[in-house]
Parts: structure tokens; C-alpha cells; sequence
């Protein structure tokens, strides 16, 4: 999934969050008493996680992530190793979410529905310093609160060579920031700057402020067309 395809699939999800909202104001259908009917979600099925897509990720954590699986009811929780993550469902066999950050290693991937049931997956995912993925490539995303911003940047021989969002054109700096560790980050004195930092093999975030992305939040994935 692209970062462009992966923002409006977590946008949708949420507008179909604020419908369920306002459509909870609704009264409930009675019961013969005249008090609402309830809900009976004893037999409801315990969550199954099948798949995590991405499977590997940085140990600073922030990779977008999509849980695959059944039973996933609205308002479960996912956990990673005991550690809770940012997540929304999307479906009931579909959620997305933001790793937290962990050390290295295999970690257990736990999704907790409201009623208490849960379903895991063992060494589900995996965490890799950021030192172990390539930054360079062409790399393609969207920036701003709503992601309405084009972001694109390139980076070769470990050094960011262009970068531009929205209509800015092509901006460079002198002398060109390099990647360590998996980062970059530069700032000129008239304060237009970029910051990034890779998340897994083709995921990065960071911040920019290039008119007309003012302090701005981005997110991107590499091209599979290299230049």
C-alpha cells in the first residue's frame, strides 16, 4: 500500500468513525418492556490475527502498519509486547495502526476486543535499527493535518540531493544533509528545514517547513522506479 493510498484509507476510516458517532445518538429499538433492547455479544467470536502488513519495522517505531484477521470489533485495543499502540478498526478484519517504538527483536502482536476476548500472534513482528535500512531512492508522500501536500525528495549516496512539497519547487540546501542512522535532519537560518526519519524498508516520516508546507507533518514511501 502507498502512503497516498494508505492516507485516505485512514482518513475514510475515520469520517465512517464519525458517522458511527452521530448515529449513536439515535435511540435504540425497545425492548417489550420499553427499555432498550441489549446487545448480546456473549457468543461473539474472539479475535483472530492472521497477518501483519508490514512484518518489519524500525525499533523508533511510527511504521504504519495494517492488522489482518476476523472477529476485530470497534474499540479494540492492539498491543505490541505488552506495549499499546495507536490503532483504529477499520472493519472486522481490518485495522490500522502506528507501531510504538521497541528494541530489536521479535515482538508479539495482541489485538483485545471491548468485551475482554483477545487473539495473538507470536513474533508476529520484527524490529531493525533504522542503520539497517537503505535510504536511498526516490520517495513520495503527503504532508499537512489533512495530507492535502505532495511531498516528494531524493536521496543518493546516503545524502538528500532535492526535495519539494505542494508547489514549491525543487528546494536544496548547501551543503546537502547526510543520513545517519537511518535520519536526516537540516535547518537554514531562515528557518526552511526538512527532517526524516526511516521507519521500515520502504516507510519514512518527518516534519518540513517549505511554504506551502509551514510546519508541516509528512509521511512517504519509495518509488519502485528509481532514477
Amino acid at each position: 500500500m502507498t502512503t497516498r493510498v494508505f492516507s485516505r484509507t485512514v482518513m475514510a476510516a475515520f469520517a465512517a468513525l464519525a458517522e458511527m458517532t452521530a448515529a449513536c445518538g439515535t435511540s435504540s429499538p425497545a425492548g417489550p418492556t420499553g427499555m432498550p433492547a441489549a446487545t448480546d455479544v456473549s457468543q461473539a467470536p474472539a479475535p483472530v490475527v492472521a497477518a501483519i502488513q508490514p512484518d518489519t519495522g524500525s525499533t523508533g517505531g511510527s511504521t504504519p502498519v495494517k492488522i489482518i484477521g476476523s472477529g476485530f470489533q470497534p474499540g479494540a485495543t492492539v498491543s505490541v509486547d505488552g506495549i499499546q499502540m495507536g490503532a483504529f478498526v477499520l472493519d472486522s478484519g481490518t485495522i490500522h495502526a502506528s507501531t510504538p517504538p521497541h528494541g530489536a527483536g521479535k515482538a508479539e502482536v495482541v489485538v483485545t476486543n471491548p468485551d475482554g476476548a483477545s487473539g495473538r500472534i507470536a513474533n508476529a513482528y520484527t524490529y531493525v535499527p533504522p542503520r539497517m535500512f537503505d535510504f536511498n531512492g526516490d520517495w513520495i508522500g503527503v504532508a499537512g493535518d489533512e495530507h492535502q501536500r505532495e511531498l516528494r525528495f531524493t536521496v543518493r549516496d546516503n545524502v538528500l540531493v532535492s526535495v519539494s512539497c505542494g508547489t514549491s519547487g525543487t528546494v536544496t540546501f548547501s551543503p546537502p544533509p547526510q543520513v545517519h542512522s537511518g535520519e536526516f535532519s537540516i535547518l537554514r537560518s531562515d528557518g526552511v528545514g526538512i527532517s526524516a526519519r526511516i521507519v521500515s524498508a520502504s516507510d519514512a516520516v518527518g516534519t518540513i517547513n517549505i511554504e506551502p508546507c509551514p510546519s508541516a507533518y509528512w509521511m512517504a514511501t519509495r518509488s519502485t522506479k528509481q532514477g
